[in-house]
């Protein structure tokens, strides 16, 4: 679990938790006393930690070291395989099946039923490749998910 934290001096860093490693926890300081980007800097570490390109407990985290792992991983995805389309059903359910193991019960519960909706409102038989962002903008107004 990542938080973004203001210390005494007004500057910010991110604070990463896992009861499972030792120290238990890890800082990453961001050397900013500006909000908006320190946020910035807090949402890149959490997607890597997310993405596993990013691990506190063994390595540094930085900008430069962000971008080349990013090109790395889409150079190598891009060379591994094309875009398959797949179903929206198919979809969801594999990436249901994913998150599983990794959020608890409740979200994963809370996260089935907005994919459930989803896929009911685009169909089942949607292809993955045909989703727009206007699509999903139209079903967060219709939902009123988006705030």
């Amino acid at each position: 679990m990542a938080t973004l934290i203001q210390r005494k001096n007004g500057t910010w860093y991110t604070q990463i938790f896992n009861s499972k490693k030792e120290p238990k926890k890890k800082r990453i300081y961001h050397a900013t006393t500006i909000r908006e980007v320190a946020e910035a800097y807090h949402c890149c570490i959490v997607k890597d930690l997310e993405d596993g390109l990013f691990d506190p407990w063994r390595e540094t985290w930085s900008e430069t070291l962000r971008t080349e792992k990013l090109e790395a991983t889409k150079r190598y995805h891009a060379s591994k395989r094309e875009v398959q389309p797949v179903t929206l059903k198919v979809a969801s359910k594999e990436y249901l099946n994913e998150k599983k193991t990794q959020i608890k019960q409740s979200t994963h519960d809370n996260y089935s039923v907005v994919v459930n909706l989803f896929v009911s409102y685009c169909g089942e038989s949607c292809l993955t490749t045909d989703l727009t962002p206007f699509v999903l903008r139209e079903f967060l107004e219709l939902t009123r998910f988006s705030g």
